[in-house]
């Protein structure tokens, strides 16, 4: 018998025995009752294959999926009370947009540049050809070396005459073989159906039809944010007609409006609106994409030839040595080649996007394009923020079912602060001579000259044209985390977005209650220490609401003093690492002017006073920083030993779970509190180590660097080492899906071993971003007891 999951649409044949029993949809873990069975009519046939609202592929997406049927779908979308109907939905477009004409002049440069970028890869031939050419010459018109010296100058001799015929093979078989790479296109796919989304087909045929571009044949979801529009099946498709795929990144569908998705889709189908420009693009970026992996990518060959280079007899070996400097050559003429190449691409494809720019403000508004530009930009911001909150997660073994609604949250939780920023950042812009693409003031510039009004203006969410979006969403997150982990992960494991979400919003409320608990002048990297890990209720509450009001009133008073010492601290604090770092780029011989340093460290000396002029200012400010300090710990202390008080407990309504867990994290704290100077201290190195392993390449034969790197390595490994026994004898205080693990397991994880570099640098990196985000979350939920204590007892 035929079902099909009420959650994603998913549809199975089934058993006659279970029918009346329950099961659950592989896809979406839906739980559903099986009918009774029922007889199927003779005069049909049974579709044995599923077909579900969404359709995986595994497959490389140069393999040729069926064909599906295109046709018109006229039904209307399942809508519920806040949703419009698809026939509103299309209603709404006022017409089509006039077509964007292009000069003669841009149609000349766009053959100019065509033109240079097929010429580039046939440079390149021409050399592999010259120099195949030249070792042929070598071996049969010099030979006449071999006869003009005798003796011990013959063996000498033969070996200059023969390097260039045993040598010029390997490095004619390198230069040939970047002409063979294919780009890789691997990623598992996941497709949608038109059947199951008709509203979604429906609204991008709409869309395709008012810019005048051809449809796509298929829709394909995945979990970037990101959407693209591109020739199914590459070149076959590019040559043999309109094939098109529509790529959709869920995250970003999920943070738009119909308005600014509509606009999207339109940009997208703008590049396809001329058929010969397409091409040219699609070619353009292939080349493009082709060059700079041959430039950078390493594979088994390159590995191989390093291997037989160090390790047979030298009197052999040198043959590979001289082979590796012709690599290393090709490569340069390569990177060469791709940088003209870059800089003629540049100025076209920065082109096609200000025409496809031009697409998108006639269908969705200049006023519309800018507003889906910025959100595309604060979207871009909450990502790198939900990717921070995912590395948290994943450190408690929880792992979000549904990625774009939890950057729906991110986005919500964005500060203002930071939204400013985006702004400012925006209008310092600019568009390099290199870029593919514009910056966005320079997009934005360009969609308001065009002073379009738009045909299409719904705000609904685009989320809305779906009609399994969190199915789909659900997929796409699980597609996303298999390309990372592969068979280690299990869908059973994923965690209820909704929950972790609570934990989120839960964490970003304890945070601004500190804020505003510490007027905005607390720092993790300080710290605040209570006068002891036994937190105990006072003998006499009057006397402990006393000292309480007392503190507070102080602090309250300097409060303005202690925010500008502390930020001078903070500031020689950055001041400090910078200088530092300068010590350990100047002794690994890598220093460059070009470095970002913003204090004098031009030369080794200079960077030393430089450090130990830092230093002296920081300790002297820290010393003025103790008294305030001392008050926050007095007045948080007190606060919380009243929390414990029964008379106080009935006051603000607490309970017994809640007292325990006050007194497990004011223990957890005061032993986090006795490793603030080892974390600094190892905050410091990692910050060294991990800008010198930025610098890795190009300087693996220096003996200065690779010092270096091993003695911070070695300086890390021993800070780690040294917090690892106390974090190891306390407990992490919050909720961890493996149960009760240690602070050891949780901010350092698996303990590398000494000489692994790569190890130990990224246990300091979980080492340092877990310490701080733990050290915050306690403060935070004790924080949030003390202000309650506070708002009961103090008006």
């Amino acid at each position: 018998m035929k079902i099909k999951c009420p959650g994603c649409s998913k549809v199975y044949m089934l058993k006659p025995e279970l029918a009346g029993k329950t099961v659950k949809c592989s896809a979406c873990q839906h739980k559903m009752r099986v009918p009774a069975a029922k007889a199927t009519p003779p005069s049909k046939s049974v579709n044995t294959q599923p077909s579900g609202a969404i359709q995986k592929a595994a497959t490389p997406s140069t393999s040729t999926p069926q064909p599906v049927t295109k046709r018109r779908v006229r039904k209307t979308a399942t809508a519920n009370s806040t949703q419009l109907t698809q026939s509103q939905i299309l209603g709404a477009f006022k017409g089509d947009i006039a077509p964007v004409r292009v000069s003669l002049a841009y149609r000349f440069v766009t053959l100019i540049v065509s033109a240079v970028m097929l010429l580039l890869p046939l440079i390149y031939i021409g050399i592999i050809a010259g120099f195949a050419y030249g070792v042929y010459y070598h071996a049969v018109n010099n030979t006449g070396m071999l006869s003009i010296v005798r003796g011990r100058g013959a063996v000498l001799m033969f070996l200059l005459y023969a390097s260039p015929i045993l040598v010029g093979p390997i490095a004619i078989l390198f230069m040939i073989k970047p002409l063979f790479t294919r780009l890789d296109r691997t990623e598992r796919e996941r497709w949608l159906n038109r059947d199951n989304e008709p509203l979604l087909f429906a609204f991008v045929d709409r869309i395709c039809d008012a810019v005048h571009a051809p449809e796509p044949q298929r829709i394909r979801v995945d979990c970037d944010l990101n959407a693209s529009a591109s020739f199914r099946r590459g070149f076959l498709s590019m040559l043999t007609g309109n094939d098109l795929v529509l790529t959709l990144g869920m995250p970003l569908v999920s943070g738009m409006s119909m308005q600014q998705f509509a606009g999207v889709i339109a940009h997208e189908f703008g590049h396809f609106s001329q058929g010969t420009g397409m091409r040219l693009s699609f070619l353009i970026r292939y080349i493009s994409h082709w060059f700079a992996k041959v430039v950078y990518q390493r594979d088994s060959w390159d590995m191989w030839l390093d291997e037989a280079a160090s390790q047979l007899d030298f009197r052999i070996a040198w043959i590979f040595y001289l082979a590796k400097l012709m690599v290393w050559l090709t490569r340069w003429v390569l990177w060469g080649l791709m940088i003209i190449g870059n800089a003629f691409a540049g100025m076209l494809l920065r082109q096609m996007e200000y025409d496809a720019d031009r697409h998108e403000a006639r269908l969705a508004g200049s006023r519309g394009f800018v507003s889906g530009t910025r959100q595309l930009r604060k979207l871009s911001l909450a990502y790198q923020g939900m990717q921070s909150q995912m590395s948290e997660f994943y450190r408690e073994g929880k792992l979000a079912d549904n990625l774009p609604k939890l950057l729906r949250s991110t986005t919500r939780h964005m500060p203002k602060e930071a939204i400013a920023e985006l702004q400012a950042t925006e209008e310092q812009e600019s568009t390099g001579l290199f870029d593919t693409h514009p910056c966005d003031h320079d997009r934005i510039e360009n969609a308001l000259r065009e002073n379009a009004e738009g045909v299409f203006h719904l705000h609904q969410p685009a989320s809305d044209l779906f009609r399994n979006f969190d199915a789909i969403c659900k997929g796409t997150t699980q597609d996303f985390y298999r390309s990372i982990f592969g068979k280690r992960l299990k869908i059973k494991e994923l965690k209820s977005t909704d929950e972790l979400i609570k934990q989120q919003d839960a964490t970003i409320a304890e945070a601004r209650v500190v804020d505003i608990y510490f007027n905005e002048n607390f720092s993790a990297h300080r710290g605040i220490r209570l006068g002891t890990g036994n937190l105990q209720p006072p003998a006499n509450a009057k006397d402990e609401l006393h000292l309480l009001q007392t503190a507070k009133n102080a602090l309250n008073n300097r409060q303005n003093d202690y925010a500008k010492l502390l930020g001078k601290f903070e500031q020689l604090d950055t001041n400090k690492l910078q200088a530092d770092l300068a010590i350990t780029m100047h002794r690994a011989g890598t220093f460059s002017r070009r470095m970002p340093f913003t204090i004098p460290v031009s030369t080794l000396e200079e960077a030393k006073t430089t450090s130990r002029k830092n230093k002296k200012q920081l300790e002297s400010i820290a010393l003025k920083l103790v008294p305030f300090e001392k008050l926050a710990s007095q007045r948080l202390n007190a606060a919380l030993r009243l929390s414990l008080h029964p008379a106080v407990v009935k006051r603000i309504k607490t309970n017994r779970a809640v007292q325990k867990q006050t007194k497990g994290l004011v223990e957890t704290l005061q032993c986090m509190n006795g490793m603030l100077t080892d974390y600094n201290a190892g905050r410091h190195t990692f910050r060294q180590l991990a800008s010198l392993l930025d610098l890795l390449s190009g300087n693996e034969e220096n003996e200065d660097y690779i010092g270096e790197v091993l003695s911070h390595t070695k300086t890390l490994h021993s800070k780690l080492t040294d917090m690892r026994t106390p974090l190891r004898n306390q407990d992490y205080p919050f909720d961890h899906a493996r149960g009760q693990i240690n602070l050891a397991e949780f901010i350092i994880g698996d303990y590398p071993p000494s000489d692994d570099v790569g190890a130990v640098a990224n246990a300091g990196d979980q080492f340092t971003v877990a310490f701080s985000s733990v050290y915050r979350r306690i403060v935070g939920k004790l924080v949030v007891v003390a202000n309650r204590v506070e708002s009961a007892l103090i008006r």
